[in-house]
């Protein structure tokens, strides 16, 4: 490689860091948005968890919040251009710059998520949304289960006001749930 090519190379480097920073600062801000969303009706939020997932793994769950109806599971997707979906098909698709990408549909993948929290706190109320970031739209129908930065507050609202008071039942459970949580390393 020639001395040119280098300093081109050695050039770049820092360029693509610097859009590197700038996409996962974005993401991080649209996290945000979700937490402090969920902060406004919910008693307390966790993020960036790990739990055993029952089968000598871990399910990674973006956010886990208590709420005076039961604990509510946030998976968070950060999809650009339109999605279409359904609750019961295997593959959505993402469809965007002219492309179309399919992926798994993460209603499955939060079903998985529900049944890990569900395994260690058994008698009390698990449910779950998976939130897209405001990057996407559903020209058709919005599954059900999905909702997107604008409709979540009104939905988790649905579930309790952060201030009306939790079951006892459901504040032990939750206090077990932190003790078997992990917080991944990042």
């Amino acid at each position: 490689m020639s001395d040119s090519h280098w300093i081109w190379l050695l050039a770049a480097i820092p360029a693509v860091a610097g859009i590197l920073l700038l996409l996962w600062r974005r993401w991080q801000l649209r996290r945000r948005d979700v937490e402090w969303q969920l902060g406004r009706v919910s008693r307390e939020v966790l993020r960036d968890i790990a739990l055993p997932d029952g089968m000598e793994g871990l399910a990674y769950i973006d956010f886990l919040a208590l709420t005076p109806s039961g604990i509510c599971v946030i998976l968070v997707r950060d999809y650009e251009g339109a999605i279409f979906g359904a609750e019961e098909i295997e593959q959505w698709t993402q469809m965007v710059g002219g492309g179309s990408h399919p992926f798994p549909n993460p209603l499955h993948q939060l079903q998985d998520l529900e049944s890990a929290v569900r395994a260690r706190v058994p008698a009390v109320p698990v449910f779950g949304y998976v939130v897209f970031t405001d990057k996407a739209v559903f020209p058709r129908t919005r599954p059900a289960g999905v909702l997107q930065p604008e409709n979540l507050q009104k939905t988790l609202a649905a579930h309790g006001q952060r201030r009306a008071e939790i079951p006892r039942d459901l504040e032990m459970a939750w206090a077990e749930l932190k003790l078997q949580l992990h917080h991944p390393q990042g």
